[in-house]
């Protein structure tokens, strides 16, 4: 097949990569054109109103969210139909969450897909439609988030009952 007539992927790590010396705009422009896009400085310049990123200074500047950030805003403009993102949340702050998962649902509502890998399930419930979760090297899959809720409550039930044990021996 032809480049321009494959699926658009693209992959948030959980571990971020940058060179020290390359700046915001630096890496946005490359990260696009390595996909065979045009970068467009207007669309940059409005998506980068959701995360307030400062471009122009060097990737060295930036905290683990901000590149966090950076790698998502990338994704956006890469235009992507289908994101895998692992542990989107580690390093946001609540507003930067927000706007996570805010960016999320428009994702899915605009009929694209999005896997998310997290260990905070809490946050999933947001906006998952569906669930799997590796538990001892099994792979469970819950078409409804109320059957994951029953295994969730009997797994808090269990936890709670060997702590309290522990701590009656005190």
């Amino acid at each position: 097949r032809m480049l321009s007539d494959r699926i658009r992927f693209g992959y948030l790590p959980t571990e971020l990569f940058m060179y020290p010396k390359i700046t915001g705009r630096e890496f946005l422009e490359f990260f696009v054109t390595a996909k065979g896009q045009a970068f467009e400085a207007d669309e940059l310049q409005k998506m980068n109103e959701l995360f307030d990123l400062p471009l122009k200074e060097y990737a060295d500047t930036y905290s683990t969210g901000m590149l966090k950030k950076l790698y998502l805003l990338g994704l956006l403009l890469q235009r992507n139909e289908i994101l895998l993102l692992d542990e989107p949340f580690n390093g946001l702050d609540f507003k930067s969450s927000a706007f996570v998962t805010a960016l999320i649902k428009k994702y899915k509502a605009n009929g694209f897909t999005v896997f998310v890998s997290s260990h905070d399930m809490e946050h999933l419930f947001s906006y998952a439609d569906t669930l799997s979760v590796l538990m001892e090297s099994e792979l469970s899959f819950f078409p409804e988030k109320e059957s994951f809720h029953i295994v969730k409550r009997n797994i808090e039930a269990e936890a709670e009952k060997k702590v309290k044990c522990v701590f009656q021996s005190d």
